[in-house]
């Protein structure tokens, strides 16, 4: 996996991120691996640039925590969101 960012308009603005990895959720079968490491790889990208984002992995990432995390960013000038899943 490659991540790249930008260093683009981050110093300048009040940024806010939200990053989801979901390899598996309780009850589902899915063969994914890898995905909450491509998220958690993410976040520490965001914060070599400052950024403490707010992380769910699998069965943390219920439709009610990311949409109160996505909340949570509605003073942000920028919000950052990256699903991995």
């Amino acid at each position: 996996m490659m991540i790249i960012l930008s260093n683009v308009g981050f110093s300048a603005s009040k940024n806010y991120a939200v990053v989801v990895g979901v390899d598996q959720v309780a009850g589902i079968r899915s063969g994914l691996k890898g995905a909450s490491n491509d998220a958690k790889d993410f976040a520490d990208q965001l914060r070599l640039r400052g950024i403490e984002p707010v992380v769910l992995l699998n069965n943390q990432a219920t439709q009610a925590a990311i949409t109160s995390a996505i909340a949570g960013g509605a003073k942000a000038d920028q919000l950052i969101f990256d699903f991995a899943g």
